[in-house]
């Protein structure tokens, strides 16, 4: 045979070896294994020649097996040995990428698997909105290959799609987790980055360590039509560049009709006593509703009139209300605002008058002791402020105790100065009566009156 063999990648091949012996005797086929240097595969030989080669997963490359050919003797002596290294070339394939889901940090799926989803009807009566979140991956053992999911959308529901991550990095220690994951359409919409970081998804087996795969990652939301029930899907698959696919994931949503209004909570027959089977979607036949206190009927499709008894007083109007009723008035200036109040409102009304009141005096008693604290006392004069004081009274006779006591104003005369007296009948005659006239005129003088 020739020494050199071949298979694809992932294919495992089985040759049948043989010898020829001049003597013809049996030989024996074998593996050396002191010399061996498989480096990508593993490699079984029987005795009769049946070499069975299986390369490791997605590996490709030359590998090696040395097998050993013996002679089979009965005559005592040594038997000859040959030695053959055979090489095995394991041409690379294009791979198919894989796909799954990943849900609350585990992975839900196999290969070729579906997922089971069962979802709530949403009607005008739920509060809150019935919808699936997951995380849809693609991964791909060729490092160079740049990959992509595609969905198909479903016929009775709403699918939202996050952005499309590549760079992803798996944490195995949950405390260096730098992303916070969040399931569905909302995966990683905060992170401004292109890389994202979240932990290793459990139940997830992989021949190779992450980082030796190349990643696609995507949240999806599937949101039910209004008032659907019944069956829905939702499909992806992965596909790089060069146009290989990986199988197609299927999500199988199963909408669960719930006839149960006001809240109502669904009760099963034996087989299903929690409400959960799938048949639920094909119809509610067979399962009733456990209605919420003040509703009634087969669905809890009526409400308790709380009013029919007439518990409120003359001429308030009852307001029927889930499990309750409200007494109201209406207006200020209808006559029922004038009827007597309740025991605890005047008892509640007679508190605040009480807080108001306190409140009052003490602003009262804080403002008084204020104007007390800034009021001026009559103080006690001492002698020296009393000497001092008449000082000041007393009048300077000379120079000496005018600068001893300074404050003191000279007095002004109570009295016009006299004039000197000189006979009216001279001062004609000398005529200096005229010219002092004159000259006081001059000055602008006043003239006084006459003293006589």
């Amino acid at each position: 045979m020739s020494p050199n063999l071949w298979t694809y990648e992932d294919r495992p091949i089985v040759v049948y070896l043989e010898a020829i012996d001049d003597d013809d005797d049996d030989v024996t086929f074998s593996v050396d294994r002191s010399t061996e240097t498989l480096l990508i595969g593993d490699v079984d030989v029987d005795p009769s020649g049946k070499l069975h080669y299986r390369p490791c997963k997605d590996c490709f490359g030359q590998d090696y097996v040395t097998v050993v050919v013996s002679e089979n003797r009965e005559d005592g002596e040594t038997p000859l040995v040959t030695r053959e290294t055979l090489s095995i070339d394991v041409l690379a394939l294009e791979d198919n990428p894989d796909v799954f889901a990943v849900k609350n940090g585990e992975k839900k799926n196999s290969t070729r698997d579906s997922v089971t989803v069962t979802l709530e009807e949403n009607t005008a009566q739920r509060v809150d909105q019935s919808k699936y979140d997951v995380l849809v991956f693609g991964a791909d053992v060729d490092t160079h290959d740049v990959l992509s999911l595609v969905f198909h959308n479903p016929s009775n529901g709403t699918l939202i799609t996050s952005k499309m991550f590549r760079n992803i990095t798996f944490l195995h220690d949950n405390t260096n987790n730098r992303t916070a994951v969040v399931d569905g359409a909302n995966f990683a919409n905060e992170s401004t980055m292109k890389d994202v970081f979240i932990p290793y998804p459990q139940n997830l087996l992989m021949p190779h360590r992450p980082e030796q795969y190349s990643w696609v990652a995507v949240g999806f939301t599937y949101i039910p039509d209004m008032d659907f029930y019944g069956h829905d899907q939702v499909r992806v698959y992965a596909h790089d560049q060069s146009g290989k696919r990986s199988d197609v994931l299927t999500f199988d949503v199963f909408v669960l009709e719930n006839r149960c209004m006001h809240g109502g909570l669904c009760t099963g027959p034996s087989h299903d006593p929690n409400c959960t089977s799938i048949w639920r979607s094909v119809s509610f036949s067979g399962y009733e509703c456990a209605c919420r206190d003040g509703y009634y009927g087969r669905y809890c499709e009526s409400d308790f009139d709380e009013c029919s008894s007439n518990p409120c007083p003359q001429n308030y109007t009852c307001i029927d209300l889930p499990n309750d009723f409200l007494c109201d008035c209406g207006s200020s200036a209808w006559p029922c605002a004038s009827q007597s109040l309740p025991p605890w409102q005047i008892a509640l009304i007679t508190i605040l008058c009480l807080g108001v009141t306190i409140i009052i005096v003490a602003c009262i008693a804080w403002k008084a002791s204020k104007k007390a604290k800034y009021k001026i006392e009559p103080q006690r004069i001492s002698e020296g402020d009393i000497e001092l004081t008449n000082m000041r009274n007393e009048r300077p006779s000379d120079l000496a105790q005018l600068k001893r006591n300074p404050w003191v104003q000279p007095e002004l005369p109570t009295e016009a100065p006299q004039a000197p007296h000189f006979p009216l009948k001279d001062l004609k005659e000398t005529g200096a009566y005229k010219s002092r006239v004159k000259k006081i005129g001059s000055r602008g003088a006043r003239h006084l009156p006459s003293l006589d």
